[in-house]
C-alpha cells in the first residue's frame, strides 16, 4: 500500500511540474484582452464569473491574483483554466472635408481570438501558514490593421488616391502588449478574524508595434519607434492583502499592488516616455463579502489603478502645435516626459453573487463598471490602443465530479463603447475607436 502511495504521489508532483512549465511557456506567448484598462476583471473561471469581485471572497488557488491573503481560506490543490477571448475593435479617422479627402479611413482590427491559460497551487505549511503559486496573464492593448489609418489619412488629405503611386492600399498598423506574472505567495492566519498574504510579482511583459511611421517627427529616436519586432522584458513587483472576519457572515478584505519595474525597452525607447520606460501600475482593491444565507454570497469590490502615475500611459497626448513641429525634447515620443496616451486613473466598481445550489451544482453572476480611461483629449490614439469598455456581465457555474475534482465554466460580455473626438491634434482630424469583448473560461479544480 505505501508503495502505491509513493508512486501517486511521484506521479502527481510530475504531473504538476509538467503543467506548470507548459502554462509558464504558452502563457509568456499569449495575449489577452481585458475590461479595466489592460487589466482582466478576474482570473480563473470563478473569479471571472462574479467579475472578479473577490478580494474579501476567495474561491480557489488563483485567489492569489485577486488578494494573497485569500490562499489560507481555500482549501488546499490546483486549478486550471484556460480563458478564449474574442475581442472585437475598429477605429477611425474621418478626414471628410478636411483638405482634398473625400472620404473617412475606417476599418476592424483582424486579430480577434486569443487564449490565456492560467495556473495556481497550494499547500498548507503548517496549521496558520500556506505557501502557493498563481500565473496569470493581462494583456489588452492589441491590434492588428489592415489599413494604415494615420499614413492613408495623411495622403488622402494631400490630395492622395487609391492607385497612386506610393498610396498605401495595404500596411499593417496596431500594437500588442501582453504581461505573465508568476506570483509565489505566502498567507497566514494570524487568528480565527485576521489573514494576511504577500505575493512577489515576477513579470515578463512583451510588447510590439508596427506602422507609426507618421509620428516619425515627434520621436527622440525615429529608428526605435516601430516594426521592430517583439520586444521582451523583465519586472517586479509585490501584492500584498489582508482578509478580516468582522462578524460570522461578514469579511473585509484589502489588497496593494505596488507599481511593476519594468527594465526599460530598447527597441523602443523611441516610442516610450524617459527612454522606453514602460511600468505596470499600481493599484488597491478594499471589498466585502455577505454570507447572506447558507447557500448565498454576496460580494462587493471598489477597485483604483493609478494609470496615470506611468508616463507613458498617462502623459498627455500632442498637441496641434507639437504635431506642426513645435516641441520640446523632453516632449517628443521617447523623451524625460514624453508623449503617451493620455490615460486617466481608473476606478472599477465590482458585484458578485454565488449561490450554492446544491452539493454539486454551484452559480455566479457579477457585473464590472469602470470609470473609464481614455478622455476624449486621448482619441488619437485609441484607435491603436482602445480602452472604451465600461461594463460587462459574467455569469458561470461549477460542477461537482463524482470522482473528486470540479469543473468550472463562465463566460463574459464587455459592452461595446466607443471613445472619440470631435478634433484632434493629428490635422484636426475627428478621431473615433469602439471595442468590444466576449470570453469564455474552462477550468478543472482538485483539492488535496
Amino acid at each position: 500500500m505505501g508503495s502505491s502511495v509513493d508512486r501517486s504521489n511521484r506521479f502527481r508532483r510530475r504531473s504538476s511540474a509538467q503543467i506548470l512549465a507548459l502554462l509558464i511557456l504558452s502563457t509568456a506567448l499569449s495575449n489577452a484582452a481585458a475590461i479595466n484598462g489592460f487589466f482582466l476583471p478576474g482570473y480563473g473561471p470563478k473569479s471571472l464569473a462574479v467579475a472578479g469581485t473577490g478580494v474579501a471572497m476567495p474561491q480557489d488557488t488563483l485567489t492569489a491574483a485577486t488578494n494573497p491573503a485569500g490562499l489560507a481560506l481555500v482549501k488546499p490543490g490546483f486549478d486550471v483554466h484556460g480563458l478564449l477571448l474574442h475581442p472585437q475593435r475598429e477605429g477611425e479617422l474621418n478626414c471628410t472635408g478636411i483638405g482634398q479627402c473625400d472620404q473617412a479611413v475606417a476599418d476592424r482590427s483582424k486579430r480577434e481570438f486569443f487564449a490565456v491559460p492560467g495556473f495556481g497551487f497550494s499547500r498548507r505549511w503548517n496549521a496558520r501558514t500556506t505557501l502557493g503559486i498563481s500565473m496569470y496573464a493581462n494583456g489588452g492593448l492589441n491590434t492588428s490593421y489592415g489599413r494604415n489609418l494615420y499614413d492613408e489619412t495623411r495622403l488622402r488629405i494631400a490630395g492622395g488616391h487609391p492607385g497612386d503611386p506610393g498610396f498605401p492600399t495595404r500596411g499593417k498598423i496596431g500594437v500588442d502588449l501582453a504581461q505573465f506574472i508568476l506570483a509565489p505567495t505566502v498567507a497566514y492566519r494570524a487568528s480565527d478574524r485576521w489573514t494576511f498574504g504577500i505575493a512577489p510579482l515576477v513579470v515578463i511583459q512583451k510588447f510590439s508595434a508596427r506602422g507609426l511611421e507618421s509620428f516619425a517627427g515627434l520621436s527622440a529616436d525615429s529608428t526605435s519607434l516601430t516594426g521592430r519586432g517583439a520586444d521582451y522584458e523583465f519586472g517586479l513587483g509585490v501584492r500584498v492583502g489582508a482578509i478580516y472576519q468582522m462578524l460570522p457572515n461578514v469579511r473585509l478584505g484589502a489588497q496593494y499592488s505596488s507599481r511593476i519595474f519594468i527594465h526599460h525597452y530598447t527597441k523602443y525607447n523611441g516610442l516610450f516616455a524617459d527612454g522606453g520606460q514602460l511600468d505596470s501600475p499600481p493599484n488597491y482593491t478594499v471589498g466585502m463579502a455577505w454570507d447572506a444565507t447558507p447557500k448565498l454570497t454576496l460580494g462587493f469590490d471598489f477597485q483604483r489603478i493609478l494609470f496615470a502615475e506611468i508616463g507613458t500611459i498617462g502623459n498627455s497626448g500632442p498637441s496641434a502645435a507639437e504635431v506642426a513641429g513645435d516641441i520640446a525634447p523632453s516632449r517628443r515620443l521617447g523623451g524625460a516626459d514624453g508623449i503617451g496616451f493620455g490615460w486617466n486613473n481608473l476606478s472599477a466598481y465590482k458585484v458578485g453573487a454565488i449561490y450554492k445550489y446544491n452539493e454539486k451544482l454551484t452559480l455566479r453572476t457579477g457585473w464590472n463598471h469602470n470609470s473609464g480611461t481614455a478622455p476624449s483629449s486621448a482619441a488619437l490614439f485609441s484607435p491603436v490602443a482602445p480602452a472604451a469598455m465600461r461594463d460587462d456581465f459574467t455569469t458561470g457555474f461549477s460542477v461537482r465530479l463524482a470522482g473528486g475534482g470540479e469543473i468550472s465554466l463562465a463566460y463574459m460580455h464587455g459592452f461595446g463603447a466607443t471613445t472619440k473626438s470631435s478634433q484632434t491634434s493629428f490635422l484636426g482630424v475627428p478621431v473615433r475607436s469602439w471595442a468590444a469583448v466576449d470570453a469564455l473560461d474552462i477550468g478543472y479544480s482538485r483539492d488535496f
